[in-house]
């Protein structure tokens, strides 16, 4: 079976497809360099309001996305932004399924890493997964907050911040630590 195959087969990366897969060599080790393109037919959506715009024009780079590791092999999506004419919020950039904003891990990949934090400490996930603890920190704080903005998952995050860990969490990557369970109210808390 083709990684392209399995690939399709755990997303669903709709109005995407895989253009092509590379295996590249870089001084750190291998990486999966998966690259995206928007299917033919098919309109970007805004990211401010989802409605489907016509195209205004392309990123003149492309942008990395890291994704869930296989077999501790670095996967990285890799697809050029394009930009949307759109009626209501003026030119912005597309929305695309596998990430948020100007997040570099992809959704999949935030998920995966906050259910490993609560199986072991979050320096402990950082290190297995060669990410920083900032990552870990961010994905946590992503399925937190998840259950505001993602209804359809409401279930799955109710569960999840149920069983955080009362206490205190490890230390970051700079020294800095957070002090706390990391829940709804301590995420409420800090944006007023």
């Amino acid at each position: 079976m083709h990684f392209k195959t399995i690939f399709n087969r755990v997303t669903e990366y709709k109005p995407f497809v895989v253009d092509h897969v590379h295996l590249v060599e870089h001084d750190s080790g291998p990486v999966m360099e998966v690259t995206m393109r928007a299917r033919g037919n098919g309109q970007p959506e805004c990211s401010d309001c989802g409605n489907r715009c016509p195209g205004y024009d392309s990123m003149p780079t492309p942008r990395r996305f890291d994704f869930i590791p296989m077999w501790m092999i670095p996967v990285v999506l890799i697809y050029t932004m394009r930009r949307v004419q759109c009626a209501t919020c003026g030119v912005k950039v597309e929305r695309v399924p596998w990430a948020t904003g100007k997040n570099q891990l992809t959704t999949e990949y935030q998920w995966f890493l906050a259910g490993w934090a609560r199986r072991m400490s979050w320096k402990d996930v950082a290190v297995s997964f060669r990410v920083s603890w900032d990552h870990v920190y961010n994905s946590v704080k992503h399925a937190v907050s998840g259950q505001r903005t993602q209804p359809e998952n409401s279930v799955r995050v109710q569960r999840y911040v149920a069983s955080l860990p009362e206490g205190d969490c490890e230390e970051g990557a700079a020294g800095d630590s957070y002090s706390g369970p990391l829940s709804r109210d301590a995420e409420d808390e800090q944006s007023d």
